[in-house]
């Protein structure tokens, strides 16, 4: 059995900018080519309006977009090269899916899956092997990427960060 806490962790704050993340989403300007997935870049000063990643900004320093991935596609196992962590939301996505795995990866291994709730930062372990199966609409998530890489920062000193 996989546990759920090595892999992510549901923070308890809901987001105060979904609304401001639903209009850049949806603005005419294209997504962007970055590491196999399309993005946005999310300006500083929307994310810095939430009262949570600002204090979360003021302790580690990071970036955020919005990450597309289209419709009837799959972003295979993988371990993240750089980032020891990632917070994410889901903006939009039915029928979507995030999975977690044991290592090491073999023709056939169990999984959990992360299954969002709405306005809701999730904490993510991206030196565990993660997918995502896409089967429905394009989904679309709000994703930071911490200016500090896997080898200064990763999900358990987040962890520790948040109070966890």
């Amino acid at each position: 059995m996989i546990n759920p806490g090595y892999c992510y962790k549901e923070i308890d704050c809901k987001s105060s900018i979904m609304d401001d993340l639903l209009l850049i989403a949806d603005n005419s300007e294209p997504f962007v080519e970055y590491f196999n997935f399309g993005i946005k870049f999310v300006p500083k000063d929307v994310f810095l309006k939430d009262s949570f990643l600002k204090s979360l900004h003021d302790k580690h320093t990071f970036n955020a977009a919005i990450l597309l991935i289209r419709s009837k596609n799959i972003y295979n196992w993988h371990i993240d090269d750089n980032r020891g962590a990632s917070l994410n939301m889901m903006i939009r996505g039915d029928n979507s899916h995030c999975l977690f795995s044991n290592e090491p990866l073999e023709v056939v291994n169990s999984f959990i899956e992360l299954e969002y709730k709405p306005s809701t930062y999730y904490l993510l372990n991206t030196q565990r092997h993660h997918s995502v199966v896409n089967f429905g609409e394009d989904r679309l998530m709000f994703s930071i990427e911490f200016d500090d890489d896997k080898n200064s920062l990763d999900y358990y000193d987040l962890l520790t960060t948040l109070g966890s």
